[in-house]
């Protein structure tokens, strides 16, 4: 029970040091809608209805509870399609990376078969060179062999001017 007087006296000081500094508008909101009063009779009602004082206590918290839960969920549920929709949103630049890394790994197919016809033509160019006896034939597929070549030696050059870059 001292306890409880203690509690009292704690908020009646606390109210009157509130009501210092709001007197104006506590004390309109108070007057206007009687709550001393009408905490007093809610008090005095609870205290002869202890039963249903409870069951409404607990009917109320459970609104609350099941309200709050609601919106957590709603809110947890917006959350989620913001994220997915900002996933979403970086999945293009993903794609065009996976593009460029397609056309990478063609390029160096491309360029390795490129430097197999190159060996193959040397070879080719070799043996040719290599004959004892050349005819009019022979010196024209030199030509073209060595044209090649050199197609085949600017395009890996500029492959690699590329890459330096």
């Amino acid at each position: 029970m001292g306890t409880y007087k203690n509690l009292k006296n704690t908020v009646n000081s606390l109210t009157c040091y509130i009501s210092q500094y709001s007197k104006s508008f506590g004390d309109s909101i108070g007057n206007r809608f009687r709550m001393r009063g009408r905490i007093r009779l809610a008090n005095r009602w609870a205290r002869h209805h202890p039963k249903r004082f409870f069951i409404y206590f607990l009917v109320i918290m459970a609104s609350l509870i099941t309200i709050n839960e609601t919106i957590y969920f709603l809110m947890k549920k917006n959350r989620e399609e913001k994220t997915s929709s900002a996933i979403l949103a970086v999945r293009p630049m993903f794609d065009g990376r996976h593009c460029i890394d397609a056309n990478r790994e063609g390029l160096k197919i491309q360029f390795s078969q490129l430097i197999d016809e190159g060996n193959h033509l040397l070879f080719r160019l070799d043996s040719l060179y290599n004959k004892p006896v050349k005819t009019a034939s022979d010196s024209l597929e030199i030509y073209h062999v060595m044209k090649k070549i050199e197609t085949i030696s600017n395009i890996l050059d500029n492959e690699t001017e590329f890459e330096t870059d």
